[in-house]
């Protein structure tokens, strides 16, 4: 029997992010276009060169934007004064449903 030891590499899937939009779809399919032409011309040069800096583009987007995302989702929480309001803003973000305990006494 044989063991089965490979491991795909791994590839972030953004596409259901909230912070995932147009532009990023289009800059990701950009980035698999020219990977595409990189490949079929064994990274020679020119291809190579488009390729990276088409990479390079996509992972800058998506940082950019996924830090934007994260600033607009902080904003409630700094401008917060109370200590009730500042958790029931926490909860809010979390998007955590909290559940009774249902242990009687």
């Amino acid at each position: 029997k044989s063991i089965n030891i490979y491991d795909p590499p791994y590839a972030q899937n953004f596409a259901n992010k909230p912070w995932f939009d147009t532009d990023c779809k289009d800059a990701k399919r950009s980035f698999k276009a020219k990977l595409k032409q990189a490949r079929k011309n064994k990274f020679d040069g020119e291809y190579c060169s488009e390729f990276l800096t088409a990479k390079q583009f996509y992972k800058n987007l998506t940082r950019t934007r996924r830090n934007r995302y994260k600033r607009e989702q902080m904003e409630p929480l700094e401008q917060v004064g109370s200590g009730p309001a500042f958790w029931s803003a926490v909860k809010r973000l979390r998007g955590v449903v909290t559940q009774q305990n249902c242990i009687s006494a």
